[in-house]
């Protein structure tokens, strides 16, 4: 079942605005505003990837108030209906006798007690219940902070960083959709050392071995930093030397062939040469 409605927060706000392209920060609010409302996923393989990366970072805080608003609605049906409170019973009539007039008003001031501990216990209901949203306000806010797809994490000022996203965009396309905090920390720091390009030909690479996981991919990066890779054209350079060694070492076992057989050949030279002799000697 839709909601009515959702919060909006200025982490949302801040998060879309990085988009530079107005229609595709229009196709971010839509997004946001359908699967808020509605829990309608967009389509991410369709979308810009300014706009995937900005909605997955704004989904973990629109499923937490989904699911804070079903649990209150639970509540809201579960809970007692209470009576109303009866209003104070009315003056007597003048014309009854005194004692009845006293008893009616013993009787309106029990009633007056009664409405006041009712009062009482509203006011503490109340109090509670603001006492509970607050709690919620504040583990919300402790849930944005650590989680590190949110505007508020201290990594997310390097996740506004277009390598860093890019890096991390592919990666969520080409090796895992949900990758882990651990992943994403060691991802980042591989970035910074040698950019989104090298580490997205490490992604291809773990690919081409059909062996799409993490632990696969991070070892390859480690290769990479052990050779000293800084960018994409040392990646390269890297392969044509290993390609020209490989080429070399083919050359020479060629060669090596050929100065064996023709070693062959100049034994068996000199062996005819000794024979001739031989037999002119004896002629």
């Amino acid at each position: 079942m839709g909601r009515k409605q959702f919060t909006f927060y200025e982490s949302f706000y801040k998060a879309v605005s990085h988009i530079a392209d107005k229609g595709d920060r229009a196709d971010a609010y839509d997004a946001i505003c359908a699967y808020a409302l509605t829990g309608e996923l967009p389509e991410m393989s369709e979308m810009n990837p300014a706009v995937a990366i900005a909605f997955e970072l704004i989904k973990p805080n629109l499923d937490s108030s989904r699911k804070k608003s079903a649990v209150g609605k639970n509540k809201e049906k579960t809970a007692p209906v209470k009576s109303e409170a009866e209003p104070p019973a009315t003056k007597c009539n003048e014309t009854e006798s005194n004692a009845t007039t006293c008893n009616e008003m013993k009787s309106n001031f029990m009633s007056c007690n009664d409405l006041q501990r009712d009062a009482t216990n509203c006011n503490e209901t109340v109090n509670k219940k603001e006492e509970e949203k607050e709690k919620e306000v504040e583990v919300e806010k402790e849930y944005e902070c650590n989680n590190i797809y949110s505007p508020c994490s201290r990594n997310y000022a390097r996740m506004r960083d277009p390598e860093l996203a890019k890096a991390a965009n592919a990666y969520m396309n080409m090796i895992n959709p949900t990758p882990s905090q651990t992943c994403m920390e060691e991802l980042q720091a591989f970035v910074e050392e040698m950019g989104a390009d090298a580490v997205i030909e490490a992604f291809n690479v773990a690919l081409d071995e059909k062996q799409a996981r993490w632990s696969y991919v991070q070892g390859i990066l480690r290769n990479y930093h052990a050779a000293g890779v800084r960018c994409l054209a040392d990646v390269q350079r890297m392969r044509k030397e290993r390609d020209r060694k490989k080429a070399n070492k083919g050359g020479n076992s060629r060669n090596t062939g050929q100065l064996q057989r023709h070693d062959q050949v100049s034994t068996l030279g000199k062996q005819a040469i000794a024979k001739m002799l031989e037999e002119g000697e004896s002629g």
